[in-house]
């Protein structure tokens, strides 16, 4: 969703609040050292269990100490701790021993000896983190955010985890990921996040710090049965047997050089059949679109195949089983990859190559009109929730709206989204800069001067005061760059083929009237096209009471029965026959 991309944590909001409102991606690397590893010597036949808990100091130096469980001996001091490139060695004085190893790229585990007394024991490290797997949940005290913490082995058994900001919004995985049985602590670098938590023995909970930048928030956790998350009633979601074909497909996007993995499912029999490539909203996304527990792509694929639809849906590039660099790519990158889509299907043999179409949601509905204003190959498209008006304006508005529904004033939100306001011009005049740092700094700070001190006190309880470096870094992204010029009229303006756009009026991520009413003045006039404003739907196109994200998850629908129909009878009578 664009508001998801565009917060990134931090993307287009100067307070802690609003940065929850998108995703950010932390870059993965082969070899971790921080966290805890275990394993064992033979000594004379006898096992000898050794975990050793490896960490950064405030001096971003390595340090550790070792558990020998069946001495009894804990928290054994580490002398030395040098690790460079892929090796690591340890230097532990007080009992006159080293281990040295290297690591294991296709394991994951540390390969190595332990060296004692004049005698070498073979010792394979490999991550421990199972006591600390499973899901957690806290709140950052004296805000609204509340966050989920899942913790789990990967298939190469090294722990991984990811923090979803209210309620499960968004994932972003971090890293620097310490798991020691009193610790508990972590780090999102590209935006300046670092939690330290340490655990409460008698409760079994985790009383932490949560920190960006120079702010500092109680961040507390608690077990929670992750069970409950999996059984979340989601009646729409399809069960197999599915009543129709689905088959995992994986396509070349020959121009960026990545394969790109999805799920293609057609109805019975041989077609050819019309088709439809599903656009995913901003954020990584998988094939389904999952997010806060509803899986909005399965349930528009399920029913509009059952409609007899075809319908291709894919993992975003970099994500899940999709190659490619996610963290880099703009709008324009993510277009080639629909446009890749659309060739794949135009070869399929039962797909009606002269009947495709894109459904895009929120980004989505930005990306879809790039493609179908380039491609002949696009005969309709279908904007759920898409933006009329220019990311900039998108931006403003939105910093508005989240400032307003999390108590402020409408001065001090006015007074905030000005300050927005200023930072995007900041980036749109100045896109060939190469000091973004002291641009936005000096834009900010000349801002923030010029408000009423009753304003700041206001913005300063929800983080405003000062630009942090994860903010400067997600506005200068070429992602936002991107966005903040895009001028949706520009590719609306060129499109001959029917065009559906829909919008739920409680929407509070992009507002229907206002992107609806430039939708169809941009739009040539045709009795195909569709412009709709929906009662009672969200951004999700749920039915909803507020529209606000919070209560997204807890709304059993996925998306509303009506739209899911209006959007099928729509494709079936602009399809040629």
């Amino acid at each position: 969703m664009i508001i998801n991309h565009m917060k990134k944590f931090a993307k287009q909001s100067m307070l802690i609040l609003a940065m929850f409102f998108s995703i950010a991606v932390s870059a993965m690397v082969n070899m971790d050292p921080v966290g805890s590893w275990h394993g064992e010597i033979l000594v004379s036949g006898n096992k000898v269990p050794l975990t050793f808990h490896i960490s950064i100091n405030k001096n971003d130096k390595f340090i550790a100490t070792m558990d020998s469980p069946s001495q009894g001996a804990k928290d054994i001091p580490i002398k030395e701790v040098i690790i460079s490139d892929r090796s690591i060695k340890l230097n532990i004085a007080v009992a006159n021993a080293f281990f040295e190893g290297q690591f294991d790229n296709d394991s994951t585990q540390f390969q190595g000896a332990w060296k004692q007394g004049g005698q070498t024991f073979p010792l394979v490290l490999k991550q421990k983190a199972e006591d600390i797997t499973g899901l957690w949940k806290g709140k950052l005290q004296g805000t609204s955010v509340e966050f989920s913490l899942n913790i789990s082995m990967n298939e190469n058994n090294k722990a991984v985890a990811y923090l979803s900001p209210n309620g499960g919004i968004s994932k972003v995985e971090v890293s620097k990921l310490v798991n020691q049985p009193d610790k508990l602590s972590f780090e999102v670098p590209a935006e300046g996040v670092k939690y330290s938590g340490n655990l409460n023995k008698k409760d079994k909970g985790i009383e932490g710090v949560f920190s960006q930048g120079n702010r500092e928030f109680t961040l507390n956790f608690s077990k929670a049965d992750s069970t409950k998350q999996v059984r979340l009633n989601r009646p729409q979601h399809p069960v197999k047997p599915y009543l129709y074909n689905s088959e995992d497909v994986v396509f070349d996007n020959n121009k960026e050089n990545i394969k790109l993995a999805g799920t293609l499912t057609t109805p019975k029999g041989e077609g050819p059949f019309p088709g439809i490539v599903l656009v995913s909203g901003s954020g990584p996304q998988d094939r389904d679109q999952t997010f806060m527990g509803h899986k909005t792509f399965l349930v528009l694929a399920d029913h509009l195949t059952k409609s007899g639809i075809a319908v291709l849906r894919f993992d975003d590039r970099g994500f899940a089983k999709s190659t490619g660099n996610f963290s880099s790519a703009t709008s324009l990158d993510f277009a080639s990859d629909v446009q890749a889509a659309v060739e794949f299907l135009v070869e399929h043999s039962h797909i009606d190559a002269s009947n495709i179409g894109l459904v895009g949601h929120s980004e989505g509905g930005l990306i879809a009109p790039i493609v179908a204003s380039q491609s002949d190959d696009v005969a309709f498209i279908a904007l759920m929730a898409g933006p009329g008006i220019s990311g900039n304006e998108i931006a403003i508005g939105q910093i508005q709206t989240i400032l307003s529904v999390n108590g402020l004033s409408e001065k001090a939100a006015k007074a905030g989204s000005n300050i927005t306001r200023q930072l995007n011009e900041a980036i749109i005049t100045n896109q060939d800069s190469n000091d973004f740092e002291r641009l936005l700094k000096q834009t900010y700070a000349n801002a923030w001067s010029l408000l009423p001190e009753p304003i700041q006190t206001e913005l300063e309880k929800v983080g405003g005061g000062s630009i942090s470096n994860a903010r400067i870094k997600t506005l200068s992204s070429a992602w936002n760059q991107y966005f903040l010029i895009h001028q949706p009229e520009m590719y609306l303006s060129k499109l001959s083929i029917p065009v559906m756009a829909i919008h739920g009026n409680k929407d509070k991520q992009m507002m229907a009237s206002v992107n609806l009413q430039a939708i169809k003045a941009a739009l040539n006039p045709s009795p195909k096209h569709l412009v709709l404003e929906m009662d009672g739907l969200n951004h999700l196109f749920q039915t909803a009471n507020t529209g606000l994200m919070s209560e997204y998850s807890k709304i059993t629908e996925t998306v509303a029965p009506h739209a899911l129909e209006e959007i099928s009878a729509w494709v079936l009578n602009v399809a040629t026959k």
